[in-house]
């Protein structure tokens, strides 16, 4: 990849990606957080929007998978984004107000229809958990999204019961 660097911050690495209906590729650009939130997400987010005038931005990260949905090491595919955060607090506690964002139609499309995996067997890297490494899966399905890196099965229990088929949590 290309290494680019504009007046401002970050540093974009630029490539290409095979794709149907693209003259057969994606131009891509990739920049890295240099710290974690979504107040960094979203500088960077505009920040790149504004300097490369994309036709799509798309959010690549590490995500908790939902145990027993995805397994270690496998690529989750937003259907929808439920966001958790929204609260109103109240002396007794949180009242929550959970918001869902939708995601592009035509790239879930194209995600959900792409037929190549090549691309699983350039996944070599072994597990954290000493098992085998396994062909890495994908998974569709909503993913959460908030202010916090996720420790506790019972938030976990909680965001499961308001979004039945979540899959994954992040935290940009």
């Amino acid at each position: 990849p290309a290494k680019i660097q504009t007046n401002s911050c970050p540093t974009y690495y630029l490539s290409t990606v095979p794709a149907y209906g693209r003259d057969g590729r994606y131009s891509v650009a990739v920049t890295m957080l240099s710290q974690i939130g979504n107040v960094e997400a979203a500088r960077h987010t505009v920040q790149a929007i504004s300097d490369l005038n994309p036709d799509y931005v798309l959010m690549v990260g590490i995500a908790g998978g939902v145990p027993g949905r995805v397994g270690l090491g496998d690529v989750v595919v937003a259907t929808e984004i439920f966001y958790y955060e929204l609260a109103k607090r109240y002396r007794e506690g949180l009242q929550r107000r959970h918001r869902v964002y939708p995601v592009d139609p035509l790239l879930l499309d194209r995600a959900q229809n792409y037929n190549d995996t090549t691309w699983q067997n350039l996944v070599s890297i072994e597990r954290p958990d000493g098992k085998a490494t396994e062909v890495p899966e994908v998974a569709f399905g909503p993913v959460a999204a908030g202010e916090k890196v996720v420790a506790d099965s019972g938030f976990v229990s909680a965001l499961i019961e308001s979004s039945p088929k979540l899959t994954g949590i992040e935290m940009e």
